[in-house]
């Protein structure tokens, strides 16, 4: 979670500025095996790391530039 929050600069609960990230937490989702998970856009990224959030993170910002 600190990763996220490093990496998109805001607090669990909250949204970026440009309203590109959300960041939650959930209690469950029933995908235990695979955890960490973490979902984006309904799509489930499995076994996160910290250095993986990274990659995550600027995966998406390269998506958001590349509709716009």
């Amino acid at each position: 979670m600190r990763s996220f929050e490093r990496q998109i600069g805001v607090q669990a609960g909250h949204t970026t500025d440009d309203l590109q990230f959300t960041l939650e937490t959930v209690n469950c989702l029933g995908c235990c095996a695979i955890g960490p998970v973490v979902v984006v856009d309904g799509e489930y990224h499995g076994e996160m790391t910290s250095n993986r959030v990274k990659a995550l993170v600027n995966g998406c910002r390269k998506q958001e530039k590349a509709e716009a």
